[in-house]
């Protein structure tokens, strides 16, 4: 079970533990966006980097609350 809290805006926030390729796991906080449910984590290329993940360019179309965006 996942707890969470809610943002001014109704938006849903949660701890996620993410275990980089070397060191320790850690928690960060993250905003969980229902308008991704194709099983896509988004994240920004210096973290990336820094978990020493590898980049995955799917290039994937996808309707957000914005619109539609390329991933």
């Amino acid at each position: 079970m996942i707890a969470g809290t809610f943002g001014e805006d109704g938006e849903l926030f949660f701890e996620l533990q993410l275990v980089p390729a070397l060191g320790a796991p850690f928690a960060v906080p993250v905003l969980f966006d229902t308008g991704f449910t194709d099983k896509w984590l988004l994240i920004d290329r210096q973290d990336l980097e820094a978990l020493s993940w590898s980049e995955s360019l799917g290039q994937v179309k996808m309707r957000t609350a914005r619109g539609e965006g390329t991933f």
